[in-house]
């Protein structure tokens, strides 16, 4: 995981646990980022030219706790998903078929 997603998910998981607190603890930038896509919601002050707006009693909306439960699930190594793996099992079941209809006769 990323610096990124490692600081979104501190922000949510600050805002999620101090139910209604503001911005002024929190990287402004990122609490308005997370407040434009939806992912939380809140009272917005006044926005100053060049400055990060403060946000009051501010809440985790349902996306952003959807949003934060996919960040907190470890990301599992699916084999099973691999298109490299999926290609070999279909590329040695196409030739065994064709290797029983040959070995048949069938045409």
């Amino acid at each position: 995981m990323d610096s990124i997603q490692l600081k979104i998910q501190a922000t949510l998981s600050h805002i999620k646990s101090n139910l209604f607190c503001n911005s002024k603890e929190l990287d402004g930038l990122l609490v308005k980022d997370l407040y434009d896509q939806g992912l939380v919601e809140g009272s917005m002050s006044r926005e100053v030219t060049n400055a990060a707006p403060i946000f009051y009693e501010l809440r985790v909306t349902l996306a952003g706790e959807q949003y934060l439960e996919g960040l907190s699930k470890p990301v599992a190594n699916n084999w099973r998903s691999s298109p490299i793996i999926i290609g070999f099992i279909t590329f040695m079941v196409t030739v065994s078929a064709a290797g029983v209809i040959y070995y048949m006769g069938w045409k």
